[in-house]
C-alpha cells in the first residue's frame, strides 16, 4: 500500500515556512519528511544559478556529504539521462540510477549505492530554477502513485527555495547599504581632496570585490587619472571608450570584459593584468564628477549582481562627498589666492606709507621748517591718515588669515600688566589731544598663557574704540584681575554705551556702532580682537554698557 499524501504535514510545513525567517531550516526539514512519505533514504535540493547548479541541502544516509554549498557545471548533469529527460519534459521523471561514469567524483560514493531514484522539477513562474532528486538504495522503484506526494514536496521545496533566496539576497543588501553608510561616513570625514579620492578608491574596491581601481575626472574626449590604486599612473588620459560612455549615459556601473572592448587598449599602455572591469559614474544632480573604473586581475571570477549592487549603493552618497570635496578644494584654493593677494597688497601699502609717515615725522619736528598753524594742522592729518591707511591694511591682512585658518598663535607665558601699561602708553597721545585719562588698576605681575603681539593688538583697539566713541573728554580706567583660572582686563569707558539690540551685531565684520557713523575707522576692530582672543583660548565680550553708565569690555584669557 502506497503512502498517502500527507496533507497535514504539507499544510503544517507551509505554515511554518510562510512565518518563518530562516527558511533553509524549514528547506530541511521538508526533505527530511519527504523521505519518510516518499520512502527514500536520501533527498537532495539544488538549484540552478545561470550555466551552474548548487546544491542547496541534503538530508539522508548513504556516505558523507561533502557538496552542500557548492556549485557545480551543469554541463556534466545534462549527460545523466534522468536529468536530461528532466531538462526536456520539466515533469517528475522516475528512473533507475544516476550514471556513476558521468557524475563527478564527489557524488560518486552516495551513488554507487542508489538503484532508484525520483527526479522532481522546482518551478518558479514556470521556469525550471532547481531540481528534487530523491533516491532509494532498495530495490524498491518509484511509482506513478508517488509522483502526486513527490510533486507536492518539490512545489514546497521550491517555495522553501524561493524564500531563502529572497531572504539572503534581503540580508545581503542590507550589509551592503550598511556598508556603503559606513563608508560614506568614513569618507565624509576628509576634507583634503587627494586623501577623500583615496579614500574613495578604498571603499569602492572593497564594496564592488576589484583589485585597483582608479577615479578619473572628464576632459572633453578625454578622462585624466585623478587617483589610482594601481589601474594607472596619476596624470595619465584615457580616451573614452564606448563602454565609459554606455556607463555616463546608463547613470550606473556596467561591467565589460577588457579583452573584447576598447578598455583593453585604453590599459595596454600599462600592461594591464586585469581581465574584468567594472565602470561607474559619479554623479551629483546633472554634474558628472567623474568616473570610476576598477578592475580584477585574470584568473578571478566576473563581478556578481551583488557587487555591482554593492558599488551601486556605495557611489551615490560618494558621489555626494565628492562634490562637497571639490567644493572645499576650490574654496581654499580660493581662501589662498585671497590670503597672497593680501599678503602682496599689504606689503607694497606699508613701503609708501612709511615713506609719508616718516617725512612727515621729519618736517613736524624740523626746527628749520617753519610751518603755520594751517601747515601744520595738514601734515598732522597727512600722518594720521597713512597710520590710519596702515591699520586698515592691517586689519584686512589679519582678517584673511583669519578667514583662511592660517593666523599664526604663539601660546607664550605673559605678564599682562606690563602689555596693558604698552598699550596704554601707546594711547595715551590720543587721548589727550581730547584731554582724556587713561588709568590701570589691579595686579600688573599676574601672568596669562597667549601671543603677546595678538593681545597687543586687541588692547590697542580696545582704548582707541574707547578713546574715538566718547562724546565727551575720555576717561578710561583699565583693571587686571586673576579670576578663575583665567586673567581678565576690563575697559572701562564713559561712553554713550551701546543698545541692547546692537551688543553681539558690533563683534561682527564691518559692523559700527548705532549713530557714529562718522568715527573713523574699518569696522573691523572688535571683530577681529574677539577672533585673536578666541583663537589664544579666551574670549571677548561686552560685559556692561548704558547710557549714564558708558560701556566696559571684559577681555580674558588664560591663566599661566
Amino acid at each position: 500500500m502506497e503512502p498517502e499524501a500527507p496533507t497535514d504535514d504539507l499544510l503544517a510545513l507551509t505554515l511554518e515556512l510562510a512565518g518563518s525567517l530562516d527558511a533553509r531550516t524549514v528547506m530541511g526539514r521538508i526533505l527530511e519528511r519527504s523521505l519518510t512519505v516518499a520512502g527514500a533514504d536520501r533527498a537532495t535540493l539544488s538549484s540552478f544559478v545561470g550555466d551552474g547548479l548548487v546544491i542547496e541541502a541534503s538530508v539522508g544516509t548513504g556516505g558523507e556529504v561533502t557538496w552542500v554549498g557548492r556549485a557545480y557545471q551543469t554541463e556534466s548533469l545534462a549527460r545523466q539521462p534522468l536529468v536530461q529527460e528532466l531538462f526536456e519534459t520539466r515533469q517528475t521523471v522516475l528512473g533507475g540510477p544516476m550514471t556513476t561514469s558521468q557524475a563527478h567524483t564527489e557524488f560518486r560514493e552516495a551513488l554507487d549505492r542508489v538503484l532508484h531514484t525520483a527526479t522532481v522539477p522546482v518551478l518558479e513562474a514556470g521556469e525550471l530554477v532547481g531540481m528534487l532528486v530523491l533516491s532509494r538504495y532498495a530495490d524498491q522503484a518509484f511509482v506513478g502513485s508517488d509522483i502526486p506526494n513527490l510533486t507536492a514536496f518539490g512545489a514546497l521545496a521550491g517555495l522553501a527555495l524561493r524564500n531563502a533566496k529572497l531572504y539572503e539576497d534581503a540580508t545581503a543588501a542590507t550589509r551592503r547599504l550598511q556598508a556603503a553608510a559606513e563608508a560614506a561616513a568614513d569618507v565624509a570625514t576628509l576634507q583634503d581632496l587627494p586623501a577623500l579620492l583615496q579614500r574613495i578608491i578604498k571603499h569602492a574596491c572593497q564594496a564592488a570585490g576589484a583589485d585597483s581601481a582608479a577615479v578619473m575626472r572628464v576632459e572633453a574626449d578625454e578622462g585624466v587619472v585623478e587617483a589610482t590604486s594601481g589601474i594607472a599612473p596619476l596624470g595619465s588620459r584615457w580616451p573614452l571608450a564606448a563602454e565609459i560612455r554606455d556607463a555616463i549615459d546608463a547613470g550606473m556601473p556596467i561591467q565589460v570584459a577588457t579583452a573584447q572592448t576598447d578598455i583593453e587598449a585604453a590599459l595596454e599602455p600599462y600592461a594591464s593584468p586585469y581581465s574584468h572591469a567594472l565602470v561607474a559614474p559619479l554623479r551629483f544632480s546633472d554634474d558628472l564628477l567623474g568616473i570610476l573604473v576598477m578592475g580584477r586581475h585574470h584568473g578571478r571570477e566576473p563581478f556578481s549582481a551583488g557587487d555591482i549592487a554593492g558599488l551601486r549603493h556605495f557611489v551615490t552618497p560618494a558621489a555626494l562627498v565628492l562634490h562637497n570635496g571639490r567644493l572645499v578644494h576650490r574654496l581654499r584654493e580660493a581662501e589662498k589666492m585671497k590670503r597672497d593677494f593680501m599678503n602682496i597688497a599689504v606689503h607694497e601699502l606699508r613701503g609708501p606709507l612709511t615713506v609719508i609717515e616718516g617725512y612727515t615725522e621729519l618736517l613736524m619736528a624740523d626746527e628749520a621748517v617753519h610751518l603755520d598753524e594751517e601747515s601744520a594742522k595738514q601734515l598732522a592729518t597727512i600722518r594720521r591718515q597713512a597710520a590710519h591707511a596702515r591699520t586698515l591694511a592691517q586689519d584686512l591682512l589679519t582678517l584673511a588669515r583669519i578667514e583662511s585658518h592660517d593666523l599664526g598663535v604663539a601660546h607664550d607665558r605673559l605678564i599682562v600688566g606690563e602689555l596693558v601699561t604698552a598699550a596704554i602708553e601707546r594711547a595715551l597721545p590720543r587721548s589727550r589731544l581730547r584731554s582724556g585719562t587713561i588709568e590701570m588698576h589691579g595686579v600688573e605681575a599676574v601672568q596669562a598663557v597667549g601671543d603677546t603681539a595678538l593681545v597687543s593688538r586687541v588692547l590697542d583697539n580696545l582704548l582707541a574704540n574707547a578713546i574715538a566713541y566718547s562724546v565727551r573728554r575720555p576717561v578710561i580706567t583699565v583693571t587686571v584681575a586673576a579670576e578663575n583660572r583665567t586673567v581678565a582686563v576690563r575697559v572701562q569707558d564713559n561712553g554713550p554705551g551701546v543698545g541692547e539690540d546692537e551688543r553681539e551685531r558690533i563683534f561682527a565684520r564691518f559692523a559700527r556702532g548705532a549713530g557714529h557713523g562718522a568715527v573713523q575707522g574699518s569696522g573691523l576692530g572688535l571683530y577681529l580682537s574677539r577672533e585673536c582672543a578666541q583663537r589664544m583660548g579666551g574670549d571677548l565680550v561686552l560685559e556692561e554698557s548704558g547710557a549714564e553708565a558708558g560701556s566696559r569690555f571684559l577681555l580674558t584669557l588664560p591663566a599661566a
